[in-house]
């Protein structure tokens, strides 16, 4: 299979009339860079990849890294978390990142969280938490949880399975689920049953927004459904 090449031509403008001479030697050298580009290849990598990032397939079939599964929480619906601490995938789902205490300490704030993680150490991994904003489930199950995180050089997969069903369209409390991950150093992207959504960095977003009423406390996952 070929790999498509996108070629800017900067000495051709089509806004602009030429020499036909002119634009026929460009032809001609376009004709010329094509068929080198067919027998060298396309030496900038597949589209869509920078040269830190891992291909999906490649982060899809490593080994899964051990997580710590530290609880999970209904939240107040109308909770607006620090923009540096999220990554909106979709209007359902809000993907938290906390990389440092403070980070922890500003989150627990934001969302009223009672309980302290003192079993992780984020000088050498990451808290990821799912919020999900989906309405009352109509059957009392917990609809949100981590399946496997997948990593490789510090890159993330993080495999998320979403339980379909009724939902009723009402403001109920959000659904928030954490965990923390030794080890990692960024969350490249999510998958949430078939659905994958790529993760942009959020160290550079500083912008907040001001905390809600109300508490809450994080319940040891087992004890859910």
């Amino acid at each position: 299979m070929f790999e498509l090449c996108t070629i800017a031509w900067g000495m051709v403008s089509h806004n602009l009339a030429h020499d036909r001479r002119s634009s026929l030697a460009s032809l001609l050298s376009l004709a010329t860079l094509l068929a080198l580009s067919g027998i060298l290849g396309c030496t900038s990598g597949k589209v869509g990849y920078s040269n830190t990032e891992i291909p999906l397939w490649q982060l899809a079939t490593a080994e899964p890294s051990p997580i710590v599964r530290l609880g999970r929480s209904r939240i107040n619906p109308h909770t607006a978390i620090p923009s540096h601490l999220i990554n909106k995938l979709s209007d359902e789902f809000e993907l938290v990142t906390i990389r440092k205490d403070t980070d922890w300490r500003e989150f627990r704030e934001h969302v009223h969280l009672t309980t302290e993680a003192t079993m992780v150490d984020l000088n050498r991994g990451l808290m990821v938490g799912l919020i999900a904003r989906i309405g009352e489930p109509a059957r009392a199950e917990w609809p949100i949880q981590f399946q496997a995180v997948r990593e490789i050089s510090g890159a993330g997969l993080i495999d998320i399975n979403f339980t379909p069903g009724l939902y009723h369209p009402v403001q109920a409390g959000a659904f928030l689920e954490l965990i923390y991950i030794p080890s990692l150093n960024h969350i490249q992207n999510v998958r949430i049953n078939r659905k994958v959504f790529i993760v942009k960095p959020t160290e550079n977003r500083s912008e907040g927004y001001g905390p809600v009423q109300g508490r809450n406390r994080i319940s040891n996952p087992k004890t859910q459904c």
